[in-house]
């Protein structure tokens, strides 16, 4: 069992990172900064992380890992490439999202950042081409123009906030079926 002195301040430093890189940007955070806005002292912070790269990294490696109990979960329960199903998977990965919209947002917002995000987000490709029972040498050009245009509108979405997770979850199924399933 974790320490809770120690999740207190993991969320602390998290927290003022977050505030800071959304204020001045991530090149302009210092890790002095990130101690003063969480109170806490510089050896404190080094005790959990070498920099704020690293803190980058472990924050985005973390919500990525929740991201990926979600697509356990869909491959589990995987039955079918019906059209429900796959709308169902898309509407759990939205609110996975969703549920850590202002993180992703002040992420993709940074030129800086927003890179880690595309690494991770690539990772999920051969997932995905998994769960629909595709061969990713045999369709890897479609798979590729599929992932990438998904992930292309969920960082829109995040950033825009333009449309309700069902109707993007809809219009992301009948795209999906119609250039990968239905061939």
């Amino acid at each position: 069992m974790a320490d809770l002195r120690v999740i207190k301040t993991k969320q602390s430093i998290k927290g003022a990172f977050m505030d800071l890189v959304l204020e001045k940007g991530f090149e302009h955070v210092s890790v002095k900064d990130i101690c003063n806005k969480a109170m806490i002292n510089r050896n404190t912070f080094y005790l959990h992380y070498l920099d704020k790269i690293d803190l980058l990294e472990k924050i985005v490696k973390e919500v990525f890992l929740e991201q990926e109990k979600d697509i356990i979960k869909i491959k589990e329960e995987k039955t079918k490439r019906d059209i429900e199903t796959i709308k169902l998977s898309f509407k759990r990965i939205l609110n996975a999202f969703y549920e850590e919209i202002e993180f992703y947002r002040i992420i993709l917002l940074d030129s800086n950042t927003s890179g880690h995000v595309d690494k991770c987000a690539s990772s999920l490709l051969l997932e995905l081409a998994y769960i629909y029972d595709l061969d990713y040498e045999k369709n890897k050009i479609k798979i590729n123009y599929v992932f990438y245009g998904i992930v292309g509108v969920i960082k829109t979405w995040i950033i825009k906030d333009y449309d309700t997770i069902n109707n993007i979850a809809d219009t992301l199924t009948k795209l999906t079926v119609s250039i990968l399933i239905e061939q």
